[in-house]
This record gives C-alpha cells, structure tokens and sequence, in this order.
C-alpha cells in the first residue's frame, strides 16, 4: 500500500513539473486533459497562448498617443477595461490598447482598484 502511495505522489509531481515547465500546449488544455475532457481547445488567455500570438508593433509616437488617450480617460473616474476599450477603440485595436494597459500596470502608473476597475496611481 506505501508503495503505491509513493508511486501515485511521484506521479502527481511529475504531473505538476510537466504543467510548469509545458510551454507549447495550452495550460487549460493541459489541466482539462489532466481531468480526462479530451475535448478543450485553447483559451487564447495563458502565458502559452499569448507568446504565440503576433507581437504589438507600436511605434513610440503612436504608444504615446494611446498612452495619452488611457490617462485622459482615467483623469475623469476610474473604469473596466471593457469600457475602455470599447472608448478607444476609433483610436486604435483591442490588442494595441491592452498592450499600452499592461505596461502602464507594470511600470506602477494605473493598477486596478477594489471595484476591478483601472485608475491612476497616486
């Protein structure tokens, strides 16, 4: 009985270092097949699936703009970034927007507040 025990441990751990160091397949794939749905399709969301996807070209001009346009937005009261998105969006595409949102959440000049909701930091 400890062996098998044993042997069952071994093997969720080695299920688990299989998960963490995966980096072509999806990770909800990964996690739905590990409960046995053989039906999952990627989810376009993970670290996985985001470094398969086309990078954001932006050039500084056109960052700046966007960047400009988010504060402008956020200076009035703090919003989803659905809402900004949807705000934006005759300025410049989905992917460019979040590009500039996370690398103004990265670099400590918007964050989320309590309500899920983007502001500017103090």
């Amino acid at each position: 009985i400890l062996e098998e025990r044993k042997q069952l441990a071994q093997h969720k751990i080695n299920n688990v270092i299989e998960y963490a160091s995966e980096e072509s397949k999806c990770r909800s794939v990964l996690l739905l097949n590990y409960f046995n749905d053989k039906t999952a399709q990627p989810c376009g969301k993970c670290d996985v699936c985001l470094s398969k996807k086309e990078p954001v070209n932006l050039s500084n001009s056109e960052f700046k703009v966007i960047e400009q346009l988010i504060y402008s937005n956020l200076k009035a009261s703090s919003i989803s970034p659905k809402e900004l998105i949807n705000q934006l969006k005759s300025n410049a595409n989905k992917d460019e927007i979040l590009f500039v949102v996370r690398w103004l959440i990265d670099n400590d000049k918007i964050s989320f507040n309590d309500n899920n909701e983007l502001s500017l930091c103090n």
